[in-house]
Parts: C-alpha cells; sequence; structure tokens
C-alpha cells in the first residue's frame, strides 16, 4: 500500500513513511528471531525427552492373539514381548491374566524357577569350555537321569542324541550329563560363566528374553526399553561369534525338524528355544523365547503362558502365539522377507 501511494506524497511524508517501514522491519525481524528462537528451544527440548517405542495397534493385535488362545487353552495367564532385536525397543509389551472369563492386566512376576530358559547359555557354556561340541553323543538311555527327567520319559525317552539334538529337544537329561562331564563338581564356574552371558541381570523372563535377542543380535546385547532415545550396549560381544553362529543354528532346527515347529512360518525361517515344567501345585508354566527370520533378525518373541493341569505345551500353545505374532508383525510393518 506504501508503495503505491509514494508518488502522491510530499517528501516529508516519504520520509516519515521509510522511518516507519524500517521500525515495522526491525519489529518483524524481532518478531521472527523469537519464533525461530523458541522452534529451536522447543526442538531442543523435544530431543532430550524420550520416545515411546510401544506401538498401540501392533499391542492392541497381539492382545487379541493371546487372548484368543488363552480362552481355547484354558489359560489363566499369558505374556507376550515383541523386541526390535537391532535396537532393545520393546514395540509389544501385553500380560494379562483371565478372571470371570474376562482378561484384566497383570505384572509377570515370577521368579522362583532359577532355570527359566537356561539351555541357551548352558549351551554356549559348554562349547566354550572346548571339550565338547555340537556333534558329541550323549545317552540319554530311557529319558530319566539321577532326579531329572525328560518331557518324553514316560515313551521310553529319546536314547543317544547330539548335543546339537538335546537343545532341539529339550532334553534335561543330556544337559545334566553334559555339564557333569564338561564342569565336574566345579559347578560355581558354569554359574559364573552363565552369570557372564546374562550380563549379571536376575535370572528371570526379561532377563533371558535380553539374553536371547542378543544371540538373535549376533552377541550383541543391548538393554531392553520401552522408551528412550539412545541404544544402550550391556556386551558389544557376550561370545565368541563360532559359538554364538553354533547357538544360532542349533535354535533354527529347534524350530524346523525339533521341539518348536509350531513357531514357524512357511515364508520365513524361525529360531526359537522353551521349556513346559510344573511351577506350584498342578499348575503348568510354558515359555518360548525366538526371533525372525535367522538371517539378519528383525524382532526377537517370547510368549509366556500359564494354566491348570494338563495338556500344556510350549510348542503347541506358545508356539501359535509366536507364528501368529509373527504373522500380525509382517502384515503391519510390511516387511519383505
Amino acid at each position: 500500500m506504501y508503495l503505491c501511494m509514494k508518488k502522491y506524497l510530499i517528501a516529508p511524508v516519504a520520509v516519515l513513511l521509510a522511518m516507519t517501514s524500517c521500525t515495522d522491519q526491525l519489529m518483524e525481524n524481532e518478531v521472527v528471531g523469537e519464533s525461530v528462537e523458541q522452534s529451536s528451544a522447543n526442538a531442543s527440548l523435544a530431543e532430550n525427552q524420550s520416545a515411546t517405542y510401544r506401538d498401540a495397534d501392533l499391542e492392541k493385535s497381539v492382545s487379541a492373539i493371546l487372548q484368543e488362545t488363552m480362552a481355547e487353552q484354558n489359560c489363566t495367564k499369558g505374556v507376550v514381548y515383541v523386541v526390535e532385536t537391532s535396537t532393545g525397543a520393546i514395540k509389544t509389551q501385553v500380560s494379562l491374566a483371565s478372571k470371570r472369563k474376562q482378561f484384566v492386566p497383570y505384572d509377570d512376576t515370577y521368579n522362583e524357577e532359577q532355570s527359566v530358559m537356561m539351555t541357551g547359555p548352558t549351551y554356549l557354556a559348554l562349547l566354550s569350555s572346548g571339550q565338547i561340541s555340537p556333534d558329541d553323543v550323549i545317552d540319554t538311555e530311557c529319558g530319566i537321569y539321577k532326579d531329572v527327567k525328560d518331557h518324553n520319559w514316560h515313551r521310553g525317552g529319546y536314547g543317544q542324541l547330539t548335543l546339537e539334538q538335546a537343545l532341539g529337544h529339550r532334553s534335561l537329561v543330556a544337559f545334566t550329563k553334559a555339564k557333569e562331564m564338561v564342569f565336574g563338581n566345579r559347578a560355581v564356574q558354569l554359574d559364573d560363566k552363565i552369570s557372564e552371558y546374562l550380563a549379571n541381570m536376575p535370572n528371570t523372563p526379561m532377563g533371558m528374553l535380553t539374553f536371547y535377542n542378543a544371540v538373535a543380535n549376533g552377541g550383541r546385547m543391548v538393554k531392553l526399553q520401552t522408551e528412550g532415545n539412545e541404544v544402550i550396549v550391556l556386551n558389544e560381544k557376550m561370545s565368541e561369534p563360532v559359538y554364538i553362529a553354533t547357538l544360532q543354528m542349533g535354535l533354527e532346527r529347534a524350530v524346523s525338524s525339533g521341539l518348536f515347529r509350531k513357531a514357524g512360518c512357511n515364508y520365513t525361517s524361525v529360531a526359537a528355544c522353551g521349556r513346559t515344567f510344573q511351577a506350584k501345585g498342578n499348575n503348568r508354566r510354558m515359555e518360548l523365547c525366538g526371533y525372525f527370520p535367522t538371517i539378519h533378525p528383525l524382532y526377537t518373541i517370547m510368549v509366556i503362558l500359564e494354566k491348570i493341569g494338563l495338556p500344556a505345551s510350549a510348542n503347541g500353545m506358545c508356539g501359535l502365539v509366536m507364528a501368529n505374532t509373527i504373522d500380525v508383525l509382517v502384515k503391519s510393518y510390511n516387511l519383505q522377507l
């Protein structure tokens, strides 16, 4: 408007307008400067705030899968974790208890059994001793040894198994004999080695999820987090690469041809390890932890179910939840496997 009027104005007025224009420009610059500074401050604040990793839509889908299985199998409790393998970001954390045909949230604080899925860390400890290899044969006989029983002892046991087969078939007898063969009465040495693999974390489901996520990560252990803005490395190299690779192969075969086939998918490779055991009274607890794909893993999954009485199977029940969760992940994130 000022430009249109300039030719009609006398010089003093023009000067006055020019001064006013300069003043307006200075004020505008100050406002812009304040805006830029405020934007920078907001950006800095956003950088300092922790990002939430949990995916609400994914969590809703996984919760539906868990509820369906719990209802069909009469399970009293169920837990599913989904972790981004490379970063440790927890994308899903669902914990449900069944009460009067309804599902309510609960905290899984179970820690009474101190051998939660310990076959993985034990397998690494055995291999790192240099005294036993995956191909060494162990005679499990009829599936009973001292006070240890394999899950199929009432069907005559497995007989002779290699150490790798013992991992895939979850033979407690084979692992007990292997530990005695390698460590003898030096149980403290084995415990120290396992604590080292677990980065001295408690031997709990979360601790074991961290361990198997590290196995999926090629031995690089990262802290599992629901929020944050950086990856926290707990152990850059949990074990020698050759032993990690051997364990990875054993976990993959545990799904492709071993005890945990229900966790598998026909379009990607899956590796997993789990167990079923009797807790208090007639309560059964089933645990399964695995990852996919086996080459350059993307996600690590843990499934825990509890129920009263039989049947109870980490393969048939937890494995189904894991396979369905993989399906949801692939569709939700449009994964190209």
